[in-house]
């Protein structure tokens, strides 16, 4: 049975045996999200940016954030056929822990404000689950109307 979140201005359906494990308030830094977690570590995040960002910008700093952190990161554009003219994506790759980790980041426009959604998980783990993201996934554009 799926569980729902709803908060933030968005709401979405995830797998029940999955854990939130953050939660922000809005702060100095304009922002608002959540990270929900499967039991085997891969993670879905959603946080709402506002203020004058594009979802370019917001994907653009996330991948500099994450190039800070890890070395050696592949970034490549995403076909999203969901996406509208506005937002913006990118799939990065990556060695943590001599395990080959995959991230998706998408930065969808909602009005004047942008969610970045980062779904990430170690390869194996990330290509067994991706039909539970893309569930995840159209569940929130649906409840973005």
């Amino acid at each position: 049975m799926p569980s729902s979140f709803e908060g933030f201005g968005v709401r979405f359906l995830y797998p029940d045996n999955w854990k939130i494990v953050e939660q922000t308030e809005p702060g100095e830094e304009s922002t608002a999200g959540v990270m929900l977690e499967t039991p085997e570590k891969a993670f879905f995040s959603v946080n709402r940016y506002t203020g004058n960002v594009s979802p370019q910008k917001v994907v653009d700093q996330a991948i500099a954030a994450m190039q800070g952190e890890y070395q050696e990161i592949e970034v490549t554009p995403l076909e999203d056929e969901t996406a509208t003219p506005r937002d913006a994506s990118a799939e990065l790759s990556f060695y943590y822990l001599d395990l080959l980790v995959e991230t998706r980041l998408l930065g969808i426009a909602d009005r004047d404000e942008v969610l970045l959604v980062q779904i990430q998980g170690e390869s194996r783990d990330f290509d067994r689950l991706e039909p539970v993201f893309q569930a995840m996934l159209q569940s929130l554009r649906e409840s973005l109307g």
